[in-house]
């Protein structure tokens, strides 16, 4: 009988020292500890030397049950900080053959900010460095040249001055560093600039932001409004529309992330099962990534 849970120890132990590995690569660090010390009790080796300190563990049975606690309260550690609070790159909607995509774009996640109220007089000229505007002059700009024509050049270069100073009157922007203009605006139309500040908050300024009062929000700041829960969320239903049996969809708790990056982009990384086209249940990875825009449609590929 000694025999026999000696071997039960050692199977029980080897796949729950498996399972406690899936916490670690999730950056789950403390429930790996918690239950990488259940695993230790279970195994022989280990558990006979924990047995010269702890003397209860030196019977099979207490053993096995003193393990199991330990590895499932670990195991309750990382399923609670891989939902509401763990903390990219630009995707392209990629799905590998054993998941037709079909032709829908996830909702948005990212909330409405308020609107922000006029900020306080400061003393710009110190919040602003002296290269920090890149004008269009000289050789290089061939293409803006044609899609802006002359005129659209002139207003630009008379324009990116004064959205430094817009965003050197946030609080939330340290000192102007660079201020360039951004492919999000339309040629000829509305110009956008990026302005990027000294401790890393990104600005988007329009030319109707310069014409109003209210002051600007950094793009940190409007993707910090979603909650890591919502941006699960948001890549689940993206994944889920590119599915062609969704119903099957089974996301793996200890194998999600939620990474924030300096400029304000958010990635959620997750594995998960689901039938493909033929109906055969695959392990496949998912990656989304949000910025203030919204949603990226979700990358998959096969795990």
């Amino acid at each position: 009988m000694d025999i026999l849970l000696k071997v039960v120890r050692w199977v029980l132990g080897l796949f729950l020292g498996f399972t406690a590995l899936g916490a670690l690569f999730t950056g789950a660090f403390i429930a790996f500890l918690v239950m990488a010390l259940g695993v230790l009790v279970i195994i022989p080796p280990s558990g006979a030397w924990i047995a010269r300190f702890v003397s209860p563990v030196a019977r099979n049975g207490a053993a096995i049950g003193i393990g199991l606690v330990c590895f499932f309260a670990g195991l309750a550690v990382a399923v609670i900080n891989s939902e509401p609070s763990k903390s990219a790159a630009e995707p392209v909607a990629t799905v590998a053959g054993q998941a037709a995509p079909a032709p829908a774009s996830a909702t948005t996640p990212t909330p409405a900010p308020a609107t922000p109220a006029a900020p306080a007089k400061v003393d710009v000229s110190k919040k602003i460095s002296p290269d920090a505007v890149f004008l269009i002059e000289g050789d290089g700009w061939d293409k803006t040249r044609r899609e802006w024509g002359s005129a659209g050049v002139k207003r630009i270069n008379a324009a990116m001055p004064k959205a430094a100073e817009k965003v050197a009157q946030s609080a939330s922007c340290d000192y102007v560093e660079i201020v360039g203009l951004s492919d999000r605006g339309k040629p000829k139309k509305q110009a956008v600039f990026y302005v990027d500040c000294k401790n890393g908050q990104r600005f988007y300024v329009s030319e109707d932001d310069l014409k109003s009062d209210a002051g600007v929000v950094s793009k940190n700041a409007k993707t910090a409004a979603i909650s890591d829960v919502t941006a699960i969320t948001a890549c689940e239903d993206s994944v889920k529309s590119q599915l062609n049996f969704p119903s099957t969809f089974d996301r793996d708790l200890l194998n999600t992330s939620v990474y924030r990056a300096p400029t304000g982009n958010i990635a959620v990384m997750f594995t998960f099962q689901a039938k493909n086209a033929l109906g055969v249940e695959l392990p496949q990875r998912a990656k989304c990534v949000i910025d203030d825009t919204g949603l990226e449609p979700a990358q998959i590929s096969n795990n």
